[in-house]
């Protein structure tokens, strides 16, 4: 499916597959909003018709909330508010047929705008940006392997296999946790964003789907090899294997948001062109050697002041990296104690949900009670 954008120059391509599925049950979708171009997949969970209603509806109500919302309220607002509004549908939804209970939907979602992709994301559905061959951003996954990855308790590949890895911690309708992530992304002129379920990730190891993302090659040829290879890594392990869903953008211009250089990276740069500039002037110092022996001892005395002074910026960055990894290693301690936090949080969240479901189910019960006295007293 081509992708194309009346407002922004920006192409793409498309596709979802069944793969070894009874059904499909991804969904993805695209339009240009009054907050950017929006791209949208979703992979529905819960089994049955649960699954394939949780991601239509998901989607549905996502792309209308942002494609409805108000020029001048911000990205990050109407996503939220896109995000709450799907949740609250799919919860209606279940309350009415409850055949349908205990659906949900992964989501992940880019709006983008010339100043820059806001990606949000909910479970591990997933968003690559490549920057020609090399990977400049990914979202991290709301699962547990995902968590216990962050704990170094396991590597990425052993994640990917692992049996539990569909143990979602975030998500759409039957998880505890509703809320996006959210990242405002800056992006360079072809420059790649794609979007995928698991379907497509879990196939194989990660090193290997990246070179694959990074090709390089038109973007319609990439999307269905990669979904042809896939169906053939599928078919060869068993045939059940999980729907895949691969969408991709590629962007026309350079967003206003610029990356940022760490420390390290200005480090190498400064030293690199104190380096250059010394080399330069040496060479000169030598072409004039013969017959200019006073411009030469000139040089030399400029090259010996460039010299002391490239020694000292070399200190200073050494000086500031250090003090950038310590402040860097203090945020490490605090990521620690705010994930501490966030646990016990969801521990008090987890506990208030089962509350709610234990209501809900008081509340469908008097209401069965009620319809029969109604009865009765007609």
């Amino acid at each position: 499916m081509q992708i194309e954008s009346k407002k922004y120059p920006i192409t793409g391509y498309a596709s979802s597959l069944i793969g070894g599925r009874p059904e499909n049950q991804d969904d993805v979708g695209w339009t240009d909003t009054p907050h950017g171009f929006l791209l949208v997949v979703c992979d529905g969970m819960g089994g049955g018709p649960g699954g394939k209603m949780a991601s239509y509806l998901a989607k549905q109500v996502f792309m209308q909330t942002i494609y409805e919302s108000s020029p001048q309220a911000s990205r990050e607002d109407v996503i939220k508010l896109a995000t709450s509004r799907a949740n609250d549908v799919l919860y209606r939804k279940m309350d009415e047929e409850p055949h349908l209970r205990g659906m949900g939907s992964t989501l992940v979602a880019v709006l983008v705008n010339e100043d820059s992709a806001a990606v949000a994301h909910l479970g591990d559905s997933r968003c690559y940006r490549m920057n020609g061959s090399k990977l400049a951003f990914r979202t991290r996954d709301h699962s547990l392997v995902a968590e216990l990855v962050m704990a170094k308790a396991l590597n990425e590949e052993q994640a990917r296999l692992s049996p539990q890895s569909n143990v979602i911690t975030r998500a759409l309708g039957n998880t505890s946790n509703h809320v996006a992530e959210i990242t405002f992304v800056p992006y360079q002129k072809g420059d790649r964003f794609f979007l995928c379920t698991d379907g497509v990730w879990g196939e194989m190891p990660h090193p290997d789907l990246l070179q694959r993302l990074g090709n390089g090659v038109a973007m319609d040829n990439l999307v269905e090899n990669l979904q042809r290879e896939i169906d053939n890594i599928g078919t060869t392990s068993g045939g059940h294997y999980d729907n895949h869903t691969l969408a991709v953008i590629e962007m026309g211009i350079d967003s206003t948001l610029k990356d940022k250089w760490n420390m390290k990276t200005k480090t190498i740069f400064a030293t690199l062109a104190g380096l250059l500039l010394l080399s330069i002037l040496c060479n000169g110092a030598l072409l004039f050697r013969d017959d200019k022996s006073g411009e030469v001892q000139q040089l030399s005395a400029q090259v010996e002041k460039l010299t002391r002074q490239c020694d000292e910026l070399r200190q200073s960055l050494v000086a500031r990296t250090a003090s950038s990894d310590q402040t860097y290693k203090q945020q490490l301690t605090e990521n620690e104690s705010l994930r501490e936090n966030e646990v016990c949080l969801q521990g008090k969240v987890d506990s208030l949900q089962e509350q709610n479901d234990s209501l809900r189910k008081e509340s469908v019960l008097l209401r069965t009670e009620i319809d029969k006295l109604k009865k009765k007293s007609k």
